[in-house]
């Protein structure tokens, strides 16, 4: 490297570490992944959890200023409560001191700014982002509504996408927060790369929401669909404050690029997400999802294993001999709205549990051998499992479903318990410590054999077979728990299950 560099923080960071170097008593290096402005980026081997993970070293200004070390920790700490799949899970912040870095998921995959690069005319189409897009719009949504988290950096360069084609969110909240805690060392207050991005709001300074986030979803799909953000050259910040870009199809007529007409629909939504007034924007991104009529991943998921339960117990043709049949529909008919009226008591329990984060109440308790280990601190468990989807039980707390994170568990010694259809459940002690979060990471679940495999999560299938001239009567057990319901109605030339 050339002493024309020798002050940069970036090659000092580079020469000091090498491939195979241990850092932190822990973390082995394996080969640069990337480098930027704010540092460098390593893939290493963590030694003590087993896997492979990306750790993004901090500035040197940075890691010796205990002050912005002691902020950036604290909004780094923030992070730690984003467990969905579609966003990079944030593992750790150490440091010491000779240097410092955060310790997240590793990827193995490829921005969208780099894939749209590659493509032979530098653009996406609609339909090919059309599914990215509402992974987007699902990662968005956990992140402003759940975690109350803002990402505050969104750009082409800050969505991966990994070998199985998911889209996974990096950065959250952690790019934006390097680059203040510098302007804070330096008093430099000039605008970072990533201005093409930023809302009028954050131009100017304002206190960050949800809203700047949909701004910068808008000029990333602008970018994407057009291979240039909103504004690119001469005055950007008076750009960006006063004037309106042309529509995408302009746009790319302009840079003479040929591509498939851009639905007006989309040209709509990207021009309301670029609206300089918050109040003219998409309030929500599941608007913008609603707007572009792409269903989020959940809920296609849903469509499809309803489609195909309907399709297995054969329910069109079922539902073709009900027709023929009046007497019998009617009865089916009140079948249903009986079944209908269980359900949705059902669904307004399952919806008042939390999904994916929970707060312990003062009643959990510690396994009856370490009782005497509680102390009066708190700490908490983060988790994941593989495949996903996992019932999580933390001692008797049913976190809902992996990935999960438990919060303000009292320290001790836990039962876990995770299970899954089909796979083998896991039972284990873990042990919280006060003022810790434990991050057990990615647990694999093994498969059952197919003459083991039984179902561990599912509540017990209930029967309810009426004879068909009676009255149907309620089940005695009126506090039933969510689970699977047959159905069986006798008739004379079928029975609908």
């Amino acid at each position: 490297m050339s002493s024309d560099n020798a002050g940069n923080g970036l090659e000092m960071t580079l020469r000091e570490f090498a491939s195979g170097q241990k850092l932190f008593d822990r973390y082995t290096l394996k080969k640069v992944l990337g480098r930027g402005g704010m540092g460098v980026v390593w893939l290493a081997r963590d030694d003590d959890l087993e896997r492979d993970v990306a750790l993004k070293f901090l500035p040197e200004l940075i890691v010796h200023d205990r002050a912005v070390l002691g902020d950036l920790k604290r909004e780094t700490r923030r992070s730690l409560d984003l467990t969905h799949k579609n966003i990079v899970r944030i593992y750790d912040f150490v440091h010491n001191q000779q240097s410092g870095c955060i310790s997240m998921e590793y990827v193995d995959g490829d921005t969208l700014s780099n894939l749209r690069a590659d493509k032979p005319k530098k653009i996406f189409e609609p339909h090919e982002l059309a599914d990215w897009t509402s992974q987007l719009c699902d990662a968005l949504d956990y992140a402003h509504n759940h975690a109350r988290i803002i990402h505050r950096d969104l750009k082409p360069a800050n969505l991966m996408v990994n070998q199985r084609g998911d889209l996974k969110v990096s950065d959250f909240g952690i790019a934006r927060s390097l680059s203040d805690s510098v302007s804070m060392i330096t008093m430099d207050h000039g605008k970072s790369g990533t201005l093409v991005y930023m809302s009028p709001q954050q131009l100017e300074g304002d206190k960050s929401n949800h809203l700047d986030d949909i701004y910068s979803f808008g000029a990333s799909v602008y970018e994407l669909l057009t291979s240039r953000p909103p504004f690119t050259s001469g005055n950007i910040d008076r750009q960006i404050r006063e004037k309106v870009p042309p529509p995408m199809t302009q746009r790319r007529k302009d840079l003479e690029i040929e591509g498939e007409p851009i639905d007006p629909t989309w040209e709509r939504v990207i021009a309301q997400c670029l609206a300089k007034d918050p109040a003219g924007r998409p309030q929500s991104v599941q608007e913008i999802a609603q707007q572009l009529e792409i269903a989020s991943p959940k809920t296609r998921r849903a469509q499809q294993a309803v489609a195909e339960k309907a399709k297995a117990s054969g329910l069109p043709a079922l539902l073709a001999t009900l027709k023929a049949q009046p007497l019998i529909l009617a009865g089916v008919a009140a079948l249903a709205l009986l079944i209908a009226i269980a359900g949705l008591t059902g669904i307004y329990f399952a919806f008042r549990k939390p999904a994916s984060t929970v707060t312990a109440p003062a009643s959990i308790t510690s396994t009856p051998s370490s009782a005497a280990a509680v102390t009066s601190g708190t700490g908490g468990v983060v988790l994941d499992t593989s495949p996903s989807g996992a019932t999580v039980v933390l001692g008797g707390l049913d976190a809902g479903k992996s990935p999960v994170t438990f919060k303000g568990v009292k320290a001790g010694k836990y039962a876990l318990r995770i299970s899954k259809d089909g796979y083998v459940t896991i039972e284990k002690e873990i042990e919280v410590k006060a003022d810790q979060f434990l991050d057990l990471g990615t647990m694999t679940l093994q498969r059952m054999k197919s003459s083991t495999a039984r179902k561990e999560t599912q509540a017990p299938e209930q029967a309810i077979v009426p004879p068909a001239t009676t009255i149907i009567q309620p089940p005695a057990n009126t506090h039933q728990s969510p689970g699977s319901l047959e159905l069986a109605v006798p008739s004379n030339d079928f029975t609908g299950g």
